[in-house]
């Protein structure tokens, strides 16, 4: 691969990887949300020479962002208490099912409401997932380790409205983020194992409590500081390398 085509590719990987970095720095008060990073790495010449022991690999095609991961998809990464009683975080692994208008999303923000009709919703006003609903007259709601969601009737009696399950997933990193705080479950990251909080691996819930962002602003700034140096490097590089080229057309022609 020529050095003008090296550096290119370079430079854009370290645009794209300060873009993903800055992107977690924007959401370091965002509650729940799980931190991505930008994995480089070096791009393998498409095309091999010869086959058997007698192949050649030629030069790299130098150098891209291989995958962007998400990192503790699905783990806590700190409670913030907020005595609010339908803030819930959840304690360990695991996202709360919610209902959208394209299908079933699972997200940690746990700032739990009710909307005109009762029912408890996350913060975008989509359903928790199990029909949960506080009637008329519903006061004192209060959310249990194990999900379990009461509040006090109008005569003073204590009634349960249902269960907040927790979803779990073999592989929480290879969820797809679909904004808002919502992710949605992929073939990487498998199918939800849906249940009782606490149980099967899953975290239980704390009431009062909102999970904090899992952002570390000081690896973020250090990581954007790296890309930054990174990129004006091979911009030096790419200047050198198109002189040099023009210098060799001009001593040609």
């Amino acid at each position: 691969m020529d050095p003008l085509s090296a550096s290119a590719s370079a430079m854009q990987a370290f645009q794209q990887k300060q873009a993903v970095t800055a992107n977690n720095v924007a959401n370091a008060n965002t509650q729940g949300f799980s931190p991505s990073r930008a994995e480089l790495a070096a791009q393998p010449q498409a095309a091999q020479q010869g086959t058997g022991a007698s192949a050649v690999t030629a030069a790299g095609n130098g150098v891209a962002v291989g995958a962007v991961n998400r990192l503790g998809a699905g783990e806590v990464a700190g409670l913030q208490t907020t005595g609010r009683s339908l803030d819930v975080a959840i304690n360990g692994n695991g996202l709360l099912p919610v209902e959208t208008g394209d299908g079933q999303a699972f997200t940690r923000a746990g700032s739990l409401q009710t909307n005109g009709d009762g029912q408890v919703t996350d913060a975008n006003g989509n359903p928790v997932a199990g029909d949960i609903k506080l009637p008329v007259g519903a006061s004192n709601a209060a959310v249990g380790r194990d999900g379990t969601v009461t509040y006090e009737s109008a005569n003073g009696q204590r009634q349960e409205a249902g269960q907040i399950e927790v979803a779990a997933f073999a592989n929480p990193a290879g969820l797809e983020a679909r904004g808002d705080g919502l992710f949605q479950a992929t073939q990487a990251s498998g199918a939800p194992n849906r249940g009782e909080p606490g149980t099967g691996g899953r975290g239980a819930l704390e009431s009062g409590a909102l999970e904090a962002s899992g952002t570390s602003l000081v690896n973020s700034m250090v990581d954007l500081i790296q890309a930054q140096r990174a990129f004006e490097a091979n911009t030096g590089a790419f200047q050198t390398a198109d002189q040099m080229r023009q210098s060799a057309l001009d001593i040609t022609t």
